[in-house]
């Protein structure tokens, strides 16, 4: 069974919002160090990990980037994704992917629930990363062509292709 913050503020005989408030960084709080350490040490031992859908409540964040890829993907479209999970393997966020299936189209980001896209040579309607606001959510687009109003890395296949047909 999963460690609450309950379960720690029991264990060291403090109270639920003093562990809430060390475990979400609040440092405006006058918290000791001491009581901060301590909070800190027993999460660790307990095997805590934080409760993403609680916290996403709370934030409005999910921590959570989807990487959109074609239904066809390639080795050159698995090889982009080994490189944005490797860079992102440190940080809080988790990947999901999401991969159109064939005319079921895909669904719309309110029904994804994630912060931000990452495009991986995908041509899907900048409608579905619009919230109901109007509002496109942030997202990157990696491909052979830049995206129009997009932040774009774009493979240049020129080189290479010159360099293939002078062997």
């Amino acid at each position: 069974m999963a460690v609450t913050l309950r379960d720690i503020a029991r264990h060291l005989g403090i109270s639920h919002a003093t562990v809430s408030f060390v475990l979400n960084n609040r440092l405006d709080m006058g918290i000791t160090e001491a009581t901060r350490q301590r909070v800190l040490i027993a999460a660790q031992e307990l095997g805590y990990k934080p409760n993403r859908a609680a916290r996403a409540l709370t934030t409005g964040r999910t921590e959570m980037v989807a990487v959109c890829m074609p239904p066809n993907s390639s080795g050159y479209h698995h090889v982009v994704l080994a490189g944005i999970q490797a860079a992102m393997g440190q940080s809080e966020y988790e990947l999901v992917v999401w991969q159109q299936s064939g005319s079921s189209g895909y669904k719309r980001p309110s029904e994804l629930n994630v912060d931000a896209f990452i495009s991986i040579g995908t041509e899907v309607p900048d409608t579905l990363f619009t919230n109901e606001d109007g509002i496109r959510k942030p997202g990157i687009h990696f491909g052979y062509t830049a995206r129009e109003g997009w932040d774009n890395v774009v493979v240049d296949l020129g080189p290479a292709a010159i360099e293939a047909f002078q062997r």
